[in-house]
């Protein structure tokens, strides 16, 4: 009696210590979960950033379109130069397509760059949360195994002949009642 006493202690010593383990597995997750939201906070407040630069660039060119219209129309109206003309849209044509070319290559960067983190986000935080599912599914099956080979020893009914799932048939072919675990309390529900 004193042995099996021994036995549950140290059988609920080691549940303790691994339900200890779970939870600071749980936490070093919630952890790293924590860390990729954090890192996707800050990539979406840059991305916001950048959207509100391309609104008041387009802004910008909007309005330096419409600039251009109206010098073209005050310099079609006065007869002047053709040349001046000419020169001010290529002007203004080359700082619309420097502005739009550093519009595009400042959101490729910031793409790459979120694409980057991101994906070294993963490739740190993967790992640890592979590992440590695997260990937690592996200390759940290993406590099953233990649960049920002590509650097996005390409950276990082997009826004779064919078994498929918890449904028996006897060796006269007719059905027995269906085998279910003591233990288990939907089934007893």
């Amino acid at each position: 009696m004193l042995g099996e006493a021994s036995m549950a202690n140290v059988g609920l010593v080691e549940t303790k210590v691994k339900r200890k383990e779970n939870e600071n597995i749980y936490q070093s997750t919630m952890g790293a979960l924590t860390q990729a939201r954090k890192l996707y906070a800050n990539l979406a407040k840059e991305n916001k950033k950048l959207l509100e630069q391309n609104k008041r660039l387009q802004k910008h060119l909007t309005l330096t379109e419409k600039d251009v219209e109206k010098l073209h129309g005050v310099i079609a109206n006065k007869q002047a130069d053709k040349n001046i003309l000419e020169v001010t849209l290529k002007i203004m044509d080359e700082q619309h397509k420097a502005a739009m070319a550093n519009l595009s290559k400042s959101h490729e960067e910031a793409l790459e760059k979120y694409k980057r983190e991101t994906m070294q986000s993963l490739q740190e935080y993967l790992p640890d949360l592979k590992a440590n599912l695997g260990r937690v599914c592996g200390e759940m099956e290993k406590l099953y195994s233990f649960y049920h080979a002590e509650n097996t020893a005390e409950t276990s009914v082997a009826p004779v002949g064919e078994c498929e799932g918890n449904e028996c048939e006897g060796e006269d072919g007719e059905e027995n009642e269906t085998l279910t675990d003591p233990l288990d309390t939907s089934a007893n529900s």
